[in-house]
């Protein structure tokens, strides 16, 4: 699989998931306000073609209605399997419409280690910085212990290029 620079990126939406708002404080005061909202603010951001690294805890829904939520997106999209989707099987996550399906972290470029859950281990010390998801607070990791948090919290609930991803840990790198 190849990933392009102009992916974007972004993880735990939760489709369906109305404990989540309590959870993760979302701003949201219905599941269906949220979920609208996540694939208003996908569709505005991804276009029909774009690559869409997605890393983890897509919906948290029936069978039916996740495969739902994933014909409503734009793009074409890699799930890297969070804890909430490893449930399904991978060739599950291809026929509800995925371009691809991962079950453990990936390196990309020799220094971004995309995975859902943040790699402890990644900190200051070592010459990678951990994209992620998992954590729902906006602060819990930051990239002064190499780690950018791409839970939709933390992002503004949109996708974000991970060309901006890769400027940022290339500017830390030089430090």
């Amino acid at each position: 699989m190849k990933i392009q620079n102009d992916a974007w990126i972004l993880s735990d939406t939760h489709f369906g998931h109305s404990n989540i708002m309590k959870y993760a404080n979302r701003p949201f005061t219905v599941v269906t306000q949220m979920d609208e909202r996540l694939i208003e603010n996908w569709n505005n951001t991804v276009g029909k073609k774009d690559q869409v690294i997605f890393l983890g805890d897509f919906a948290f829904a029936p069978t039916e209605e996740t495969i739902k939520y994933r014909k409503r997106l734009n793009g074409k999209i890699t799930i890297l399997l969070g804890n909430h989707d490893r449930g399904r099987s991978v060739a599950w996550w291809l026929n509800a419409g995925f371009e691809n399906v991962l079950s453990y972290p990936l390196v990309y470029k020799d220094f971004f280690i995309l995975s859902h859950e943040p790699i402890e281990w990644v900190s200051d010390r070592l010459p990678v910085l951990n994209v992620h998801g998992h954590v729902h607070e906006k602060t819990a990791y930051n990239l002064e212990n190499h780690h950018f948090n791409v839970s939709v919290e933390a992002i503004r609930y949109k996708p974000i290029l991970l060309s901006y991803i890769i400027e940022q840990g290339y500017a830390l790198s030089a430090k």
